[in-house]
């Protein structure tokens, strides 16, 4: 009985260190060293392992054509070259295409928005000019997507017109005007499905949306019915058969904590819960992490950065869970943050003072992503202790893989040109990990558990 007693014992502390060590959501903060100076108004991209910064306004109101690009594993913060960099500019956008970023739009020093942009590439710290020829008409606060090999640029302060362009060539298509929203939008969300783009409010009391085909050059309209209030500065995210917009104003600068779930399949909404939601808020962030939605910052009702906290959505279950507080980032407006595969990164924007400071959510293994994609690697055993074998179920082989702590920490990652990857895990940690699976035609991510006794 004794020793019965005693085994027991034992795995009821293995079980609560596991619980304290590897299932808290924490707050670490982002390096200021060597990070660019505190501004708002800034673009950002995720390369898929670092965050880029750029341009933006700062505390004296001047605008800058400088950035960083940061590195949250080594929390390391790299300047960008300044050389043939677009001049400087606040308001404009940015988008990552799988090599590099592309910043476009925006107001510049004088005051005036224009239609210029540049083509950065992290890998020689260069950058290249966007066409001008055919390109839209000059814009503010623009939004823009990337379909796969070419990046749409809608609306904006200006002229409210849209484009296609083609990075390849270098050149600009326009988009038909035909059916579009209004396209006096700016403040408004855009979101690629996967075919199509998705836009969504806007600062006009009229607008609502519209879905756009890249390869028909049409328009088609948005259901009204049980659509959210149209607003500006909310959020919007894709869900991967979902879009999820959220929170922003109207005129008046009402906030709200309200959204809808809008499905393009059968062109129908579906009211987020307000149960447990954060406090109405514009100007917010928010990400998917693969399963839920994380919404953090932004301006409260009386306009005052909101120092409420953020929260946690679940389509699944249409719910609100609060997110801890505990050494998070300041609650700032007009911040970036981006999902990494493991954690929420957040960083820049202002409260009373322009902030170079920003913070790592990492919300724990409940919240890491299921698998993404159309045919689901064979990943075994799980949980491992000693070896992981990876098995692709697809015609084409598995090209990387890399596996993330649940810290964010990135402890393999290699090219692999094979079906069969056999992993040796015995030197790693407990604990939970997230495991990212590139194949010719589709990227995978599962968490797994390596084990120690």
């Amino acid at each position: 009985m004794a020793k019965n007693s005693k085994l027991c014992f034992l795995i009821l502390i293995i079980l609560v260190t596991k619980s304290v060590s590897f299932g808290q959501e924490t707050w670490t903060s982002t390096s200021i060293t060597n990070a660019p100076v505190g501004r708002t108004w800034f673009s950002a991209a995720w390369t898929g392992n670092k965050m880029i910064v750029w341009g933006g306004v700062g505390a004296g109101n001047e605008s800058f054509n400088n950035g960083g690009i940061y590195d949250p594993v080594t929390s390391v913060w790299t300047p960008t070259s300044t050389v043939n960099a677009p001049d400087n500019r606040y308001l404009h956008s940015a988008i990552w295409t799988g090599s590099k970023m592309i910043v476009w739009g925006g107001t510049l020093a004088s005051g005036w928005p224009t239609n210029t942009g540049g083509i950065y590439d992290p890998a020689t710290n260069s950058w290249a000019s966007t066409s001008m020829v055919n390109a839209p008409g000059i814009a503010s606060i623009p939004t823009i997507i990337w379909t796969g090999s070419k990046m749409i640029v809608w609306g904006g302060n200006g002229s409210g017109t849209g484009g296609v362009y083609d990075p390849a060539s270098d050149s600009w298509t326009a988009i038909s005007m035909v059916n579009a929203p209004t396209t006096v939008y700016y403040f408004h969300t855009a979101i690629w499905t996967g075919s199509k783009m998705i836009v969504w409010g806007g600062r006009d009391a009229n607008c609502t949306g519209g879905i756009y085909d890249p390869v028909t050059n049409t328009w088609a309209s948005m259901s009204n019915i049980n659509a959210p209030e149209p607003t500006f500065a909310h959020t919007a995210v894709w869900t991967g058969s979902k879009m999820i917009t959220w929170g922003g104003a109207v005129w008046g600068d009402v906030n709200y904590n309200t959204g809808g779930i809008y499905d393009p399949a059968i062109n129908t909404w579906t009211a987020t819960s307000t149960t447990n939601a954060p406090t109405g808020r514009s100007f917010h962030t928010a990400v998917w992490t693969g399963s839920k939605m994380i919404v953090w910052g932004g301006l409260d009702a009386n306009g005052f950065p909101s120092y409420a906290p953020g929260g946690v959505f679940d389509p699944s279950s249409n719910t609100w869970t609060a997110i801890t507080t505990s050494n998070a980032p300041e609650n700032c407006r007009f911040a970036r943050a981006f999902w990494t595969g493991a954690n929420m990164i957040a960083w820049g924007g202002s409260t009373s003072v322009y902030l170079n400071t920003g913070g790592i959510y990492s919300p724990g293994p409940n919240m890491i992503p299921p698998i993404l994609g159309q045919t689901e690697p064979l990943i075994y055993p799980n949980p491992a202790k000693d070896l992981v074998n990876i098995i692709s179920k697809e015609i084409d082989k598995i090209e990387s893989v890399r596996i993330i702590s649940i810290k964010g920490e990135v402890v393999y990652d290699e090219n692999i040109n094979q079906t069969e990857v056999t992993l040796n895990t015995r030197n790693y940690n407990a604990g939970i990990y997230i495991i990212q699976v590139k194949t010719q035609n589709n990227f995978f991510t599962n968490k797994i558990t390596i084990t120690r006794y």
